[in-house]
């Protein structure tokens, strides 16, 4: 009798080790790993770069932590066709004060890495990083907005770029990947990146949640890493502009998060699983171990918002 039992139970578990290795064979084959960008800079010049973040009050901001911008074009081919776009970096003042964590977020169509700049205080006490990529056509012309797309701000400095509307996802993808690779010479330099939080707030939130769940172009579920995980090890997006859920997909809530009516701002990252499309609900407190990043300060009413967000962990 014991024999029978223990010979079923090694034969259950052959098949379930079998249903798992036709599962990631299934999942590497659904996948498209993205190219490595090519990297120009740090630009220098011509002319003034656009800044790419609001300043705050004194003491608030990320170089009064000390921190290093730096603005390169990065090159590829996305969906097909060419593109040149700007990646902009923030890093603390040496590689030992980086906590491994980079806050990406797609450039708002006002010219802002809007979660950066609300959570620069706490971003900067925690020596976290920020990565803006002008991942879409409007990041470059944007006339009705003065100063925010960079045609309009320095055309001599920014003439060159050029990126068009369905080559979004997988420019994220690419500067995603280029970043986590930690490549020696890349623009991270020594600063060696653990985990990308890919983030945003109101329009940016739409290219974000455009990343992860899709339809037309690929997304979170087809552009991988070469090992199958995720490019983006999580998601944090607010103010996407009503109530509803984001695209409801077959991912488990993470057990960190609860609901609740409203998010403050947080670095929320998760380990990779499998290759499904992440869902964010409107109404979920992110509770995420020692990472959050609290977007207040007394002195800026920015900072200090409280944003309506929604999260679910990049699987």
């Amino acid at each position: 009798m014991s024999f029978t039992i223990l010979h079923c139970v090694a034969r259950a578990g052959t098949l379930v080790s079998a249903a798992f290795t036709l599962m990631a064979l299934l999942a590497a084959a659904h996948a498209a790993v993205p190219d490595i960008p090519a990297v120009e800079g740090p630009v220098t010049g011509p002319g003034e770069m656009q800044p790419g973040i609001r300043p705050g009050p004194s003491g608030t901001n990320l170089q009064d932590f000390g921190y290093i911008m730096e603005e390169y074009f990065v090159s590829g081919i996305a969906a097909g066709q060419p593109y040149k776009t700007r990646l902009l970096l923030r890093k603390p003042p040496n590689p030992n004060r980086f906590s491994g964590v980079l806050v990406g977020e797609p450039t708002h169509r006002g010219g802002n890495g809007l979660i950066c700049q609300f959570a620069r205080f706490g971003i900067g006490q925690r020596g976290h990083a920020c990565m803006t990529v002008a991942a879409r056509r409007i990041n470059l012309t944007n006339p009705a907005t003065p100063g925010a797309g960079l045609y309009e701000f320095n055309l001599e400095r920014y003439g060159s770029l050029r990126v068009a509307d369905n080559q979004t996802n997988e420019i994220i993808a690419q500067v995603g990947r280029l970043l986590r690779e930690n490549l020696a010479g890349g623009p991270m330099g020594q600063y060696v990146v653990r985990s990308i939080v890919l983030t945003g707030t109101s329009d940016s939130s739409g290219a974000t949640r455009t990343y992860m769940s899709s339809g037309p172009m690929l997304d979170h579920a087809d552009l991988r890493m070469p090992d199958g995980g995720p490019i983006y090890q999580g998601y944090f997006v607010s103010s996407i502009l009503g109530g509803a859920l984001v695209r409801r997909s077959p991912t488990r809530r993470s057990s960190r998060c609860r609901r609740s009516s409203s998010c403050t701002a947080a670095t929320v990252f998760a380990a990779p699983t499998a290759t499904s499309r992440p869902t964010v609900s409107a109404a979920t407190r992110c509770r995420v171990c020692r990472t959050t990043t609290r977007a207040r300060t007394r002195r800026s009413p920015a900072a200090r918002t409280r944003i309506s967000a929604s999260f679910r962990t990049g699987r």
